[in-house]
């Protein structure tokens, strides 16, 4: 899929991505019958030794995904739709990544990003306004370099706050 990305391939990324994604729900729900399997059975039917090692491999191998790759892989995601004009699926896959990096400028821009352009008047209306004004103090609270008035002006932006979006524009350059 990245590959796909290098290359604007972004409709061949997003199917990439979105069968991943499929497959991992497939993995996660033939593990938890195989477990389920597991604890109502005799393991005298199970050469025991070989089922301890198979559930430690399969936890290590859930454990290093969940902690490391599902970020980047909802973030890729989420990227794909929302190049595929997509914006609601994206808002749903931003959503997915933030509780893993929740103070990432970058998903929290998409994510919000994704919302506006959701909306056929580009504007960002009830809830999530509260929620788009709660990252801007966010993202006020991190480091100020470029990145965060870039942030901070496209927030703004999509607020409709558009004289104080130039500002943090203009700071950012």
């Amino acid at each position: 899929s990245i590959c796909c990305f290098n290359i604007g391939e972004y409709k061949k990324a997003k199917d990439i991505l979105h069968s991943l994604d499929d497959k991992y729900y497939i993995f996660r729900r033939c593990y938890y019958l195989f477990m389920q399997n597991l604890r109502k059975k005799d393991f005298k039917k199970y050469d025991k030794e070989i089922c301890k090692k198979f559930v430690k491999h399969i936890n290590q191998e859930l454990k290093i995904f969940n902690k490391h790759t599902r970020l980047r892989f909802y973030n890729n995601l989420a990227y794909a739709y929302y190049k595929n004009e997509l914006f609601k699926d994206a808002s749903e896959y931003y959503k997915k990544a933030l509780p893993f990096e929740p103070d990432n400028i970058q998903l929290i821009v998409g994510y919000h990003q994704a919302i506006y352009y959701n909306n056929p008047k580009h504007r960002i209306q009830g809830k999530d306004i509260d929620s788009l004004v709660k990252d801007i103090n966010k993202i006020m609270s991190i480091q100020s370099d470029f990145n965060t008035y870039l942030a901070l002006g496209k927030l703004y932006y999509f607020l409709g706050k558009h004289k104080k979006a130039l500002n943090y524009i203009n700071i950012s350059i």
